[in-house]
Parts: C-alpha cells; sequence; structure tokens
C-alpha cells in the first residue's frame, strides 16, 4: 500500500512506515472522558489499520464481532514526507471503547480495542502553507459530531513532531494521528461518516466510511 499526497496540483506516493497515535490533545475530550490535563501519551497502531480512501469513494469498515461499542474519534493527521516535510489530512481513530475500558482496568494493553484491521481510515495528504489556520470535523448520517481546531490542540502538529522526537527519529512515511476533539460517539452498522479537512474555512480534503 501506499499513501496519496498533492504538492502544488502534483500527486506523489509514499509507502507507509509507522503509525503514531497522540492522546489527551484537546482539553474539552479529556473532560468528556472524565480525565485531568496530563501530558500527551504516545500509542501505535498496526500498518494493516491503514485504509486510505477519497471525497469521492466510501470505505466500508467492518464493525469486529469480538466487541460492541465503536466509538469515532475525527483527527488531524500528519504524513512525514522527504527531508522531514509535513503533509496534512484527516483520518479516523476508531476505538472500541468497551474493550478499550475493560483491558485498561485490568492493566493490560489495549491494542486490540485501537489496532484492529481498517481502524485508521484516511484522506488524502495535502502540502499546507499554514497550519495555523487548519480546521476537522465529522458528520454522522448528517449531523455534524465533531468539529476541532489549531487553537484548540494542546501541542500544535509542529510541536508533536518535536514531542515524537524527544523518544526516536522520525522517517519518510511515518504518520502521526494528532488527537481528537470532543464529541466523541458511537458508530453503528449502516451508519455513514464523512471527516474533513479545511483551511481557512474552505474543504481541502475528505474521508467517507461506512461501518457494515
Amino acid at each position: 500500500m501506499l499513501i496519496k499526497y498533492i504538492k502544488e496540483r502534483e500527486e506523489g506516493f509514499i509507502k507507509p512506515n509507522r503509525i503514531f497515535c497522540i492522546t489527551s490533545n484537546y482539553l474539552e475530550h479529556i473532560k468528556e472522558m472524565g480525565k485531568e490535563k496530563d501530558k500527551p501519551a504516545i500509542f501505535i497502531k498496526a500498518l494493516s489499520s491503514l485504509v486510505q480512501g477519497s471525497s469521492n469513494k466510501i470505505i466500508k469498515i467492518p464493525k469486529p464481532k469480538y466487541a460492541n461499542l465503536l466509538h469515532h474519534e475525527v483527527e488531524l493527521v500528519l504524513l512525514i514526507g522527504n527531508g522531514g516535510e509535513i503533509f496534512y489530512g484527516v483520518g479516523l481513530d476508531l476505538t472500541l471503547r468497551d474493550l478499550q475500558k475493560e483491558l485498561k482496568e485490568k492493566g493490560k494493553p489495549w491494542f486490540l480495542a485501537k489496532g484492529f484491521e481498517l481502524s485508521a481510515p484516511l484522506s488524502n495528504f495535502h502540502f499546507i502553507k499554514d497550519e495555523k489556520k487548519l480546521k476537522i470535523s465529522l458528520e454522522v448520517n448528517g449531523n455534524l459530531r465533531q468539529i476541532g481546531s489549531f487553537n484548540e490542540m494542546i501541542l500544535k502538529p509542529k510541536e508533536i513532531v518535536n514531542f515524537i522526537e524527544n523518544f526516536m527519529p522520525l522517517r519518510k512515511g511515518d504518520i502521526i494521528f494528532t488527537g481528537t476533539p470532543s464529541g466523541i460517539d458511537e458508530l453503528k452498522v449502516k451508519d455513514k461518516a464523512i471527516a474533513k479537512l479545511y483551511e481557512n474555512n474552505k474543504e481541502i480534503t475528505s474521508l467517507k466510511v461506512e461501518i457494515i
């Protein structure tokens, strides 16, 4: 699988390397989860979690049968290119919330709740000159569920890159989910979701999924 990006109307493709995910990066989401503000943590997803869509293609994602409660988390996603160049997209960190809660209570890793097949659908990526003007949103069955902006992020995208590089160098093909705003909720079978990325309130790219 190759990940598509667009720069100055020209398309390119990068082989994905690793998937990093940042937790607790929006204050209102921290509150809705019943937590207190703390330093964001890092977890990873399997490469088999990835699937890339586009504004005119619906990705059909099977709901895993080993859990009941599937949640959406819309996120601004970064793609590391040549020489550390950053491209921006939107994605969903799909989460089996009941399984995650069960594993957390037992003190066990919750990889199965976050890293299952196709749990990281992505849009195309774009080169953006000014990340300060970025905003993301998620609609489910035509209803707005989540919306978040650059200003609401605790760690901004380039700060997240520096944060991860405190522990390990980032490489070409690395993908970074930057945390979700408030409004997480359940996705049921037959639900259709549209995630969008805006620059200065203009839609740049989007992602469409259907749960089957």
